[in-house]
């Protein structure tokens, strides 16, 4: 039991030190899920992540919240050049 406690313990060690080393960038997309990726780009209305193995992910901006990098937020939907939001609940025009 001592034997497989410790072995726990070192992969947990190890794991945690592969993830402060990476220092990527954290996306939150609309619909709450998270992913990992290395970096991202903002093309026009189309956001560009660069995932880890060396592959590329593109999407509409509008598909993600927010990028976070550490604790900084690096990417917000609503900063993104030609994004438009809308409310949710708009006033009624008179």
């Amino acid at each position: 039991m001592r034997r497989s406690l410790g072995r726990w313990m070192g992969a947990i060690a190890i794991a945690t030190a592969f993830a402060s080393a990476s220092a990527g960038e954290v996306v939150r997309f609309v619909d709450g899920r998270y992913l990992e990726v290395e970096s991202h780009a903002v093309e026009g209305n189309t956001l560009k992540l660069v995932v880890k193995p060396g592959g590329e992910i593109r999407m509409p901006v509008s598909r993600v919240e927010q990028i976070r990098r550490d604790d900084e937020v690096v990417f917000t939907r609503e900063a993104a050049p030609g994004t438009v939001t809308v409310a949710a609940n708009p006033k009624p025009r008179d």
